[in-house]
């Protein structure tokens, strides 16, 4: 009888610790569904050719970043970013001449002719992959807004493989110096290739 008993009590104390242990590693499980379920349900592939923006830039980090200088010098930096979050990657490019470009323009010291790269159509893939394009970006256009881009980037991909990003850079060429004549023609300034983690 008393074997029975220590048997059933070690069983029991078997199961409660099965059971406080179960409940010990769901908190864990749980936050990464609850984590996963803040992003929209885009989890790695299920995230390719989608603006990370509202979707997945909230835990963003930069994994690899590279300065992109053309023959007239430093136009801005192209980086790799990862969600943990999403398992996503896509590209970002930073222009470096906008606002001073702006500022230029307002106290009038651009002149026709001036040429001044100020974003371009980025990309993002997995080695192998598609090629995903820009997400959000108003260097396609021929105006005033196109000086104020500071920021482009990219749609993601799968960042459970590795990730590339490059740049086909745009430049403006002013046509005007006077602010109500502003015009621009954007063009390409040519490709660089990014980092690949």
């Amino acid at each position: 009888m008393h074997a029975k008993r220590a048997r059933w009590r070690v069983g029991t104390w078997a199961s409660v610790l099965l059971i406080a242990a179960s409940a010990l590693i769901a908190p864990a499980s749980t936050a990464a569904v609850i984590e996963v379920a803040s992003t929209g349900g885009c989890f790695r592939a299920s995230c390719n050719n989608q603006d990370p923006v509202g979707l997945c830039d909230g835990d963003a980090i930069t994994v690899a970043s590279k300065s992109v200088d053309t023959p007239v010098g430093y136009a801005g930096q192209l980086d790799l970013r990862y969600s943990p979050s999403c398992q996503a990657n896509w590209g970002r490019f930073t222009a470096a001449y906008g606002k001073e470009a702006l500022k230029q323009l307002i106290l009038g010291r651009l002149t026709g002719g001036t040429s001044l790269a100020t974003g371009g159509s980025i990309y993002v893939w997995n080695p192998g992959g598609e090629r995903y394009d820009r997400a959000r970006s108003a260097a396609s256009t021929s105006s005033l807004l196109t000086l104020l881009v500071s920021s482009t980037w990219s749609k993601m991909t799968n960042g459970d493989q590795m990730a590339c990003v490059g740049l086909d850079l745009a430049q403006a060429t002013v046509q005007s110096k006077k602010l109500q004549d502003f015009g621009s023609d954007i063009g390409s300034a040519g490709w660089y290739s990014g980092p690949c983690v």
